[in-house]
């Protein structure tokens, strides 16, 4: 009778624990469960669930159309956690950092963020995390709405992000910041549509 009771308080015990550890030393990668995708925003754990196949497949398009415009000295980071200080490792889904000295040595600055806006995320996205990115001064922040597919510009401005510019398909996106980028939103919508 009392087995349930002892699992739940063993689990309860096991969560408080990872807990602790995690915000005792929240940059130690041993303590968070790979296969949960999760990330820590203003000191809170974030689980979010899976993607969904629009997100899913516009985040490996949007990849593949940038990586093919970076310049080598950055490094274009996929769905991969920030570590900007013990109370944020947020996991944008696309980052541009400085190319790491190490492959061991994880981003702790970015040049610029995106997030790729879906029905779990959005506020968040546009909110809570904005203001993180911007709190940590990181100078572009990228906002892709799949529905219609837009791509939104926001930059830093003292401490606060201000929209720059926006495109929608079937248009066409380019922007300067940290490097020349074009994504052409028509031809991704094509793509993505023959996914």
């Amino acid at each position: 009778m009392t087995t349930g009771w002892t699992e739940a308080l063993a689990a309860d015990a096991r969560d408080a624990q990872t807990l602790r550890r995690i915000l005792a030393d929240p940059t130690n990668p041993e303590v968070y469960p790979d296969s949960i995708p999760h990330e820590l925003v203003n000191g809170a754990i974030i689980v979010t669930p899976p993607a969904g196949p629009t997100h899913g497949s516009l985040l490996v398009l949007l990849g593949t159309h940038l990586r093919r415009q970076v310049p080598r000295d950055l490094w274009l980071g996929i769905d991969t956690w920030l570590y900007l200080d013990r109370q944020n490792h947020p996991a944008p889904d696309l980052m541009l950092c400085p190319r790491p000295d190490s492959e061991m040595k994880r981003p702790a600055e970015a040049l610029l963020v995106l997030e790729i806006l879906s029905p779990a995320t959005a506020d968040r996205d546009r909110g809570e995390k904005r203001a993180v990115y911007a709190r940590h001064a990181i100078p572009s922040y990228l906002i892709v709405d799949p529905e219609p597919l837009t791509i939104t510009e926001l930059r830093l401005d003292g401490e606060t992000y201000v929209e720059r510019q926006s495109a929608t398909a079937p248009g066409i996106f380019t922007t300067d910041a940290p490097c020349p980028l074009t994504i052409n939103l028509g031809s991704l919508a094509r793509e993505l549509a023959a996914w």
